[in-house]
C-alpha cells in the first residue's frame, strides 16, 4: 500500500548511497516486500545505516545478496531507487571494484548459486501467485469443491486459461529473469525457455520418441512447468554468448553472436543440461515425497515451526521454487505448502493476539497496520520486522502455533493443490482435493492461528524494550553472512 507521507526520492538517494553508490550495483530486483542487492564490492555496504533510515524495515545479508526490507509500499520506492543505477549489465560480479576477483571458495559458489536462484524466481512471484489465484477460484467454484459452474462453462475455461498461461510457459518466463541476473541477452533467454515448450518437442516426448541434436541423441522430455532446466541452461548461456562477444566484431555481433551462441547451446542444452535439471526436479520431487513418507506429521510440524524464521532469511523463496516443481510432478504438495500455510495462520493468530495485548498506544497502532498488511496485502515482513523481531516473544509463539497446525495438517495429509495469495484468500490453496482434505487445512490453520495467538497472549511483550528500532544490534535485525 502507498504511503504519501514516504519522500520516495529522498529515501532512494539514501539507499543508493548506503550501499556505496550506483556503481556499486550490478543488479537490482525486489520482491513484494524487499530490494534485494547484488553488490560489486560488499564492503561498501554500511548496514547500521540503513537500518536507522526512515522507511527501512531491515536489512541483511543472505545467500551473498544484500536485502532491504521497505514493506508493502516497495514498488513504489524500486523505480526510484532503479533511476538512481546505472544500465543494467554495466556492472557484473564478476568485475569488482577493487579490480580482483572475489575468491571461489565453496561457501562462495553456494551463495552464488542461491543468489542466482533467488533473483531469478523473485521477479516471478507476482505471476506465480496471480496464476495459481485464478486456478483457485476456478477448483473453488468448479466441479471440484462448490460445483456452481462446470467443466465445460466458459468462465471455468477461461480460470484454467489463465493459470496455464502463467505455469506452462515457465521456462519461458525464467529464461527472461535468468538472463537478466546471468548477463545473457534476456531475448535469448526467452528464446532458450521456448524451444524447451516448443510443441514439437512436447510431442516427441508424449510418444515416447528419442530426439537427435544435430544427430546426437537425446532424451526428449517436457520440460513445460520445469524451473532447473531453464536456470542451468542460461547459467552455461551466459558464458557462451560473453565467448563470441569477445571475438566477433561488433557490425557482426547483431547477427552472428545470437545465432551462434544458440548454435552451441542447443545440444548442450537439450543433450545435457535441460535432462540433468529435469533429473534434478525428479529427485527434489521423490526427496519431499520419501520425507512425507517417513513421517509427514513430523516434517511438516517442523517446516511450519520454523518457515517465519526462513522468510526472515529471504531463502524461502528457493522453497517456494522447489514446491512449484512438486506442484507441477505431483498435482499438489503435502509438505511445504501445508507447513507454510499453517506458519502462516500462526502469524496471524500471534499479531491479532499482540494487537490485544500490547498497551502502548503507539505501539497498538503500528501492530494493526502489521496485521492489516498480513491479512489484506498478504505480506508479513513488517510483523516480522517490526515486531517479532524487536520482541523475540513472538517468534516462540509463532512456532508453538505452527508446529501444532503442522503437526494436525501431517497426520491428515492435508495437501494444497495450487498457489495463492498470502493473505486471507490462501485458504484456497486447499481446494482441488476432497472436501475432508479442504476441511483438514481449515483445521490445521485454526489450530495454528489459536495456538499462536494464546502462547502470544500468555507471554506478552517485554518492559525494558523501547518501541524504537534506532537501539537494535545487528543481532536484533541482520542475519550474519
Amino acid at each position: 500500500m502507498a504511503n504519501n507521507k514516504k519522500d520516495y526520492p529522498r529515501l532512494a538517494d539514501k539507499i543508493v548511497d548506503s550501499i556505496g553508490g550506483a556503481n556499486n550495483v550490478s543488479l537490482c530486483v525486489t520482491c513484494f516486500t524487499r530490494l534485494r542487492f547484488n553488490l560489486v564490492d560488499d564492503g561498501l555496504a554500511q548496514l547500521d545505516q540503513l537500518k536507522k533510515l526512515d522507511g527501512v524495515l531491515g536489512a541483511q545479508w543472505s545467500g551473498g545478496q544484500l536485502q532491504v526490507v521497505i514493506g508493502p509500499d516497495v514498488s513504489d520506492l524500486y523505480p526510484e531507487v532503479q533511476a538512481r543505477l546505472r544500465p543494467a549489465g554495466a556492472v557484473h560480479e564478476s568485475t569488482p571494484a577493487s579490480g580482483t576477483k572475489k575468491p571461489r571458495t565453496i561457501i562462495a559458489v553456494g551463495n552464488a548459486a542461491l543468489n542466482f536462484i533467488i533473483s531469478a524466481m523473485t521477479p516471478l512471484i507476482p505471476v506465480i501467485v496471480c496464476a495459481a489465484f485464478f486456478r483457485a477460484i476456478a477448483v473453488t467454484i468448479g466441479p471440484e469443491t462448490l460445483g456452481l459452474v462446470s467443466a465445460q462453462d466458459s468462465l471455468y475455461f477461461v480460470l484454467n486459461l489463465v493459470y496455464q498461461a502463467g505455469f506452462f510457459f515457465l521456462p519461458i518466463y525464467l529464461g527472461y529473469t535468468a538472463a537478466s541476473k546471468a548477463g545473457v541477452t534476456p531475448i535469448l533467454g526467452m528464446f532458450m525457455g521456448g524451444v524447451l515448450v516448443a510443441p514439437a518437442l512436447i510431442q516427441l516426448a508424449t510418444d515416447g520418441q528419442t530426439l537427435r541434436v544435430f544427430g546426437i541423441p537425446a532424451p526428449a522430455l517436457n520440460y513445460s512447468q520445469t524451473i532447473i532446466p531453464i536456470l542451468l541452461t542460461v547459467w552455461v548461456m551466459g558464458y557462451v554468448e560473453r565467448f563470441f562477444i569477445k571475438r566477433i566484431p561488433a557490425y557482426m555481433r547483431m547477427i552472428f553472436v545470437p545465432f551462434l551462441t544458440m548454435l552451441v547451446m542447443l545440444p548442450i542444452t537439450l543433450g545435457l543440461l535441460a535432462p540433468i535439471g529435469f533429473y534434478i526436479s525428479q529427485g527434489l520431487t521423490a526427496a519431499i515425497m520419501a520425507l512425507g513418507a517417513w513421517n509427514a506429521a513430523i516434517a511438516v510440524a517442523i517446516i511450519a515451526a520454523i518457515w517465519m524464521m526462513i522468510v526472515v532469511s529471504g531463502v524461502h523463496i528457493v522453497l517456494v521454487g522447489v514446491m512449484l516443481t512438486v506442484l507441477a510432478t505431483n498435482g499438489h504438495d503435502a509438505l511445504i505448502g501445508p507447513a507454510a500455510m499453517t506458519a502462516l495462520f500462526a502469524a496471524a493468530g500471534v499479531t491479532t493476539a499482540a494487537l490485544v495485548r500490547m498497551k502502548d498506544p503507539t505501539e497498538k497502532a503500528l501492530i494493526g497496520g502489521y496485521l492489516a498488511s498480513m491479512l489484506i496485502g498478504g505480506a508479513g515482513e513488517p510483523m516480522l520486522y517490526g515486531m517479532a523481531l524487536k520482541y523475540k516473544r513472538p517468534f516462540v509463539a509463532m512456532a508453538l502455533g505452527g508446529f501444532v497446525g503442522g503437526l494436525y495438517a501431517g497426520l491428515t495429509g492435508a495437501a494444497i493443490y495450487s498457489l495463492s495469495a498470502s493473505n486471507f484468500l490462501f485458504v484456497l490453496s486447499y481446494a482441488g482435493g476432497t472436501t475432508g482434505n479442504f476441511v483438514n487445512g481449515m483445521v490445521a490453520g485454526a489450530a495454528a492461528f489459536v495456538v499462536g495467538g494464546v502462547a502470544m497472549y500468555i507471554l506478552g511483550f517485554p518492559k525494558l524494550v523501547s518501541p524504537s528500532t534506532d537501539n537494535l544490534t545487528d543481532s536484533d535485525l541482520a542475519i550474519s553472512r
